[in-house]
């Protein structure tokens, strides 16, 4: 059968099954299915007088482009809309800052697309085209539209304070606190996504109250978690971000060669050696007499062991500088440093 690359089809004699595993295919796929079926009607129930022939050329597919664009705020950032196009299997959106030259692309399968992941205040540009079927495996594009913009708004109340997240031996567990503001909250989403498995999907949790539990999680596989507060429908909030888990796991050992180098005078790159079972690492930079006051640098999260801190004014060997690993709240020893004057300072 034609189909578009890694299309799957099966058709099983005396069944009438199609199984249609990732992409739709193109048109001779579609007629190759449909005769496959008509020949399992004609000759297994003796349906009609023969099985569909497959004509030699076909129409090509209206992936025109989308009229009557528009994009408007809305409380959760900013809607975008369009008329549909008859067929069309999906569209694509992409967008970006006004100000920026890179566009990121989403696809879509109905004629509205609300981005949400914005702060108020900031616009934003659009542009719509129709597709049918995955343009990577050979599916079919139209032209993009032209552009769209609206300034994003945002009326949803925040994330829950105090959010805290830790391993279990299958799972992991997620708590928080209250929410500030005069919000009447409906809901929490809880949101989870398994960083080590190529391709997972993001899962999503409606809850009323703390805390939440999941169970049945790949044991050894690092996981993200983010939680919203709702306030109704289409009044989900920006999430806040605890630190990452790794299920199974417990407290991890504290990091060890933590190695400071300075690339300008007050620019320090940090390696130490990875430790096994952590989900992340927090890093802490602080000098006690700077301008008067104290300096605190501290609580930056990353996932990787290793980091590069920036505008570090007198200079990098003012500040020290600890490591600790993490998974989940479950937080280590830390380990220190003091970066090397540099040199002609």
């Amino acid at each position: 059968m034609s189909t578009l690359p890694g299309t799957t089809i099966a058709v099983l004699k005396g069944a009438l099954q199609v199984t249609i595993v990732r992409l739709h295919p193109n048109a001779l796929g579609e007629y190759q299915i449909a005769q496959a079926f008509s020949r399992t009607l004609h000759d297994d129930f003796k349906f009609g007088t023969g099985a569909l022939q497959v004509p030699g050329n076909f129409p090509d597919r209206d992936v025109s482009v989308p009229s009557n664009i528009a994009a408007a705020p809305e409380d959760m950032g900013v809607r975008v809309t369009w008329n549909a196009v008859y067929g069309v299997f999906s569209y694509s959106v992409r967008y970006r800052f006004s100000e920026s030259s890179d566009w990121q692309v989403v696809q879509v399968s109905t004629n509205r697309y609300d981005h949400t992941y914005t702060v108020g205040g900031i616009q934003w540009e659009f542009q719509v085209r129709s597709e049918y079927g995955d343009t990577k495996q050979g599916g079919t594009a139209g032209l993009w539209s032209g552009s769209v913009s609206a300034t994003a708004q945002r009326n949803t109340p925040p994330p829950p304070n105090d959010i805290r997240s830790s391993p279990t031996f299958d799972g992991l567990q997620v708590t928080w606190g209250s929410v500030n503001g005069s919000f009447n909250v409906d809901r929490f989403v809880v949101i989870i996504w398994d960083r080590d498995t190529p391709g997972a999907s993001i899962d999503m949790h409606a809850v009323r109250q703390s805390p939440f539990r999941a169970i049945g999680l790949n044991v050894g596989h690092h996981y993200d978690i983010f939680v919203e507060t709702w306030a109704g429908p289409g009044e989900g909030g920006l999430p806040g971000i605890p630190p990452s888990i790794v299920v199974g796991g417990g407290l991890p050992a504290t990091p060890s060669n933590l190695q400071a180098v300075n690339q300008d005078p007050t620019t320090v790159q940090l390696t130490w050696n990875a430790v096994p079972g952590a989900a992340g690492y927090r890093i802490y930079a602080s000098q006690d007499q700077f301008a008067g006051g104290h300096q605190d640098r501290s609580g930056t999260v990353v996932v990787t062991n290793s980091y590069g801190i920036y505008f570090m004014f007198p200079g990098t060997w003012h500040y020290r500088i600890c490591v600790s690993a993490l998974n989940g709240n479950l937080e280590s020893a830390q380990t220190c440093v003091t970066p090397p004057v540099a040199p002609g300072s």
